[in-house]
C-alpha cells in the first residue's frame, strides 16, 4: 500500500477558560462516525507538531488503520519548554491533554470511539509518562480505555526516592519533574500515594531504541537525570524494573526497537510499536 497525502487539518480549539490552542489532525475534531481509535501524539523539544502528526499518520497508513484511526497532535507553542513537558504553564499543558481526551471521548462527536492512545517521543515521551501519573480526564471517561506509550524519554518522574545510580551531592534529585517533591499547580492535586496508585492502575508502555545510548545533543545530563541511568536506553530499562518491583501486577510493558537510536520516525514506523499505538500487528 502506497501512503497517500498526509497533510492534516489545522484547527484552533478552546479550553473551558477561553484559552486557545492548535492541533493537527487527519479528521475534523467536530467528529466522525467511522473513528474507533484515537492516537494523541505529543511533539518533542523542537515543537514540530505538524511533523509529528505526519510521522504518526505515515505509521497509521503502514499499519493499515488510517481509515478508522484519528491522529491528533497538539501544538504547545506558547508554553516554555520546561513547562509543557511537565504539565506546567497557565493553563497547564496537562489541562490541554484533558480537554483533548474529553473531546475525543464525546460520543456525540465520535460515537464509535472506544480507545485512546497518548504517546510521544523524547520530550513528548516525558510528557506522556508524567501525564500517565497525574492526568485527571481518564478517571472520568470509563467508557473509553486509555493507554500511554512513552518513547525514548530523557527522564522519568519516579514514584519513590530510590534511584539506580548514586544521588550523593544531588540535592534536587527527587524534585519534580524527576520525583514527587516540590510540585505545584496541576501536578500537586494528588498526594504522592494517590499519584503512585493512579500510575499503577494505568496501561503504560515504555519503549526504547536499542541504539539510543549516547548524547545526541539534548540528553538531560543533570545529576537528577544521571541518577536514573547513563543513557535513555538504560534509564528506560531501570525505570520499568523499579516500577515492576513496586507494582508487580501493574499493566505496564517494556519494548525495545532494534536498530534504532533517537529517531521518532523509525520508532513510530516499526511494527514492534504498533500493538501499543494502534492495537494491531502487521496488516
Amino acid at each position: 500500500m502506497t501512503p497517500g497525502p498526509r497533510k492534516g487539518n489545522r484547527e484552533t480549539l478552546k479550553l473551558p477558560g477561553g484559552e486557545k490552542f492548535r492541533v493537527f489532525s487527519n479528521l475534523p475534531m467536530t467528529g466522525s462516525p467511522r473513528v474507533t481509535r484515537a492516537v494523541v501524539v505529543i511533539h518533542g523539544t523542537g515543537r514540530n507538531a505538524e511533523g509529528y502528526y505526519e510521522r504518526m499518520m505515515a505509521a497509521a497508513q503502514s499499519a493499515g488503520v488510517e481509515g478508522e484511526t484519528l491522529v491528533v497532535a497538539p501544538w504547545f507553542k506558547n508554553w516554555s519548554s520546561d513547562e509543557w513537558k511537565m504539565g506546567g504553564g497557565s493553563p497547564s499543558s496537562f489541562t490541554v491533554a484533558d480537554e483533548l481526551l474529553n473531546s475525543l471521548a464525546d460520543h456525540r462527536r465520535f460515537p464509535k470511539l472506544t480507545h485512546i492512545t497518548v504517546t510521544g517521543h523524547s520530550a513528548g515521551g516525558q510528557f506522556t509518562q508524567r501525564y500517565a501519573v497525574f492526568g485527571q480526564a481518564p478517571n472520568h471517561l470509563p467508557w473509553v480505555s486509555v493507554n500511554y506509550v512513552a518513547m525514548n524519554p530523557s527522564s522519568f518522574v519516579y514514584l519513590d526516592k530510590q534511584r539506580p545510580e548514586p544521588v550523593t551531592g544531588c540535592a534536587d534529585y527527587n524534585t519534580y519533574k524527576y520525583g514527587l517533591d516540590d510540585r505545584e499547580g496541576y501536578v500537586a492535586q494528588l498526594t504522592p500515594q494517590q499519584a503512585a496508585d493512579q500510575y499503577a492502575h494505568r496501561t503504560v508502555t515504555i519503549v526504547n531504541g536499542n541504539e539510543d545510548t549516547v548524547d545526541n545533543g539534548d540528553l538531560d545530563t543533570g545529576c537528577e537525570a544521571d541518577a536514573q541511568g547513563p543513557s535513555r536506553l538504560a534509564r528506560g530499562k531501570l525505570f520499568i524494573e523499579r516500577i515492576k518491583q513496586m507494582f508487580p501486577t501493574a499493566p505496564h510493558d517494556y519494548l525495545v526497537v532494534n536498530g534504532v537510536a533517537h529517531d521518532s520516525d523509525a520508532m513510530f514506523a516499526d511494527p514492534v510499536t504498533w500493538p501499543s499505538l494502534f492495537g494491531v500487528t502487521r496488516p
